[in-house]
């Protein structure tokens, strides 16, 4: 597989924080099902301003049903990131990555999360692991110029 010659494999782990005001990183692996109907959301964001990750994760289930979770904390980083619930792992840069969950989500209705914030509750556990494995070289946005949201930013499916 050919990476664009703007990436390298630092590229797939977490960056140094930018001085910049409201920097971040964000990472954002998805997959669905349509055999099953369910689908799998992962996001980790960095924002340096707290020293903290956001985590979210959600499974979304037929019928309208999801389950979802979420936190704030620190990570360690080394091949990946560990944060709360959450470990991701670069097996092998640009071409697979470990995703995994271990805890407690609550399950919730659709009409439940367009309500409004959720509010607490039950919390069933879930163990989750999938791995991802890309179907094509990232494309990269490189030079971001003036653009408010990002000044690099890469895809990959």
């Amino acid at each position: 597989m050919e990476i664009p010659a703007t990436l390298s494999p630092a590229d797939e782990l977490p960056h140094e924080p930018s001085d910049k005001p409201l920097w971040c990183e964000n990472y954002l692996p998805q997959a669905w099902c349509p055999d099953a109907g369910i689908g799998i959301y992962f996001h980790l964001c960095h924002s340096p301003a707290q020293g903290l990750w956001e985590q979210e994760f959600v499974v979304y289930l037929p019928d309208d049903k999801f389950l979802v979770a979420n936190g704030v904390g620190p990570a360690e980083v080394d091949n990946g990131i560990r944060t709360g619930n959450i470990s991701f792992t670069c097996d092998k840069p640009f071409e697979q990555w470990t995703h995994r969950f271990l805890g407690g989500a609550r399950l919730v209705s659709g009409d439940e999360l367009r309500a409004g914030p959720l509010t607490d509750g039950a919390h069933l556990p879930v163990e989750l692991e999938m791995r991802t494995t890309a179907i094509g070289p990232p494309f990269d946005f490189d030079n971001m110029g003036e653009q408010i949201w990002a000044s690099g930013h890469y895809e990959q499916h």
